[in-house]
Formats: C-alpha cells, structure tokens, sequence
C-alpha cells in the first residue's frame, strides 16, 4: 500500500489533537509518536483515515499511531518486509501490515523500535524515489 499525506507537516496540530488525553493509552501515543518525530528527524506527519501517520519527506508514508481504550499502537505499513528482531509485532493476518502494541509510555523499549522506525522509513524512500 503506497499512499501520500494530503497535508503533510513537520509537526502538525491535528496529530497533537488526535493525542491528546489524560489515560496511559494516549500516553504511549503521545510517547510513540515523540519516539517518531526524534527517530526520524525528516518525517512528515497528518492524519490519515483519522491516525497520526509519518511519511518521508515529499514521500510514501511508513508509520502510524492508533489509540483505543486501554494501548497504543505504532502501526507500520510494511511491517512484514522488517526484521523484528525481539519479535515486538502483534500476531497479524495481514500480508503487508503489522503493529507493536503499547500499554503505556515506554512499555516497550525505545532500543527495539528504533530500529524498526529506521529500517520502515529507509523502505519508503526506496519506494518514494
């Protein structure tokens, strides 16, 4: 799935929206979402289908984060073709996408997402040159 921000925004007030409240879930997107922004210093965020969502710079989007009543997740658009090495992805049907959930901030450790965020933004330049 190749798709493009419609409003894409180094740091866009509807992604601090959509994150903003008081319980751990929103917590953790809030965290996941800052773990995006550091990690990958020239993604592009908006909302799309209603999600926070990164993308490269003028490119193909790579990450998202989704908030429900008790975790966040970090959402990875082809999830399938990473190396989750600590085995971090939620169990999937999915062909191309996967998900790390996150009770709170921090849940998981930034060391193992990092990577992940790296190598799904690395994949989206490849497809958005």
């Amino acid at each position: 799935m190749t798709f493009r921000l419609k409003d894409p925004q180094r740091r866009h007030p509807k992604v601090d929206a959509y994150l903003a409240g008081d319980d751990d879930a929103h917590a953790a997107g809030r965290w996941a979402a800052e773990l995006v922004r550091a990690t990958i210093k020239d993604a592009e965020e908006d909302l799309y289908h209603q999600m926070p969502t990164w993308a490269v710079k003028d490119g193909v989007g790579f990450a998202h984060v989704s908030v429900y009543a008790k975790h966040a997740s970090l959402g990875f658009t082809r999830g399938a073709r990473l190396d989750d090495q600590h085995d971090l992805f939620a169990p999937s049907t999915s062909l191309t996408y996967r998900v790390v959930k996150l009770a709170a901030p921090g849940a998981v450790p930034k060391t193992k997402l990092i990577p992940l965020l790296r190598q799904a933004a690395r994949i989206a330049k490849q497809e958005s040159a």
